[in-house]
């Protein structure tokens, strides 16, 4: 399975060093931490992560403007926000895609778990969906792929020392 990689969005450094430490764990998961959002916004618009996991109170920029700022990248990769209630209520107005999850503060580990394991399946999916067979006349490796791959769908997914339901 490739590795997923996620970009850490988070100025807190406890909470940043906490969160990163439970990533790790995670075989499938490759972290990158940016301590400021707009560092993160331009490793992001790089276009080289599945997934952005970011904190609704970043002093130098606004959810909704670091939201528009990840809409325009290619391809767009997946936002989780960590942020109060207050803050992830205020964000109902943005579009429905833009946001993929939410972790409300204060969040246990399980609840990251959760949110990551959630986050992984998705990956594992979508890339079942991108790897499609080759012409019916050339029997290639991709058919192969695409039908291994194509089994784990809807089923339990092994994903290190957790399993996906």
């Amino acid at each position: 399975m490739n590795r997923c990689r996620l970009l850490l969005i988070e100025t807190n450094t406890a909470l940043r060093l906490m969160i990163e430490e439970h990533l790790r764990q995670f075989e499938q998961v490759e972290v990158e931490v940016a301590e400021e959002a707009d560092l993160g916004v331009e490793r992001a618009a790089l276009g080289q992560f599945e997934l952005v996991m970011a904190s609704t109170h970043l002093p130098e920029m606004s959810p909704k403007r670091l939201l528009e700022s990840l809409s325009s990248v290619h391809p767009r990769p997946q936002v989780i926000l960590m942020g109060q209630s207050e803050d992830l209520a205020a964000l109902d107005q943005a579009p429905r895609d833009a946001v993929w999850g939410t972790l409300r503060l204060p969040f246990s580990r399980a609840d990251l778990t959760d949110t990551i394991l959630r986050a992984l399946r998705w990956h594992h999916e979508s890339l079942c969906r991108s790897v499609v067979p080759t012409s019916s006349g050339n029997r290639g490796r991709s058919a192969e792929v695409f039908m291994k791959r194509r089994k784990n769908v809807g089923h339990p997914v092994r994903l290190g020392r957790y399993e996906v339901l």
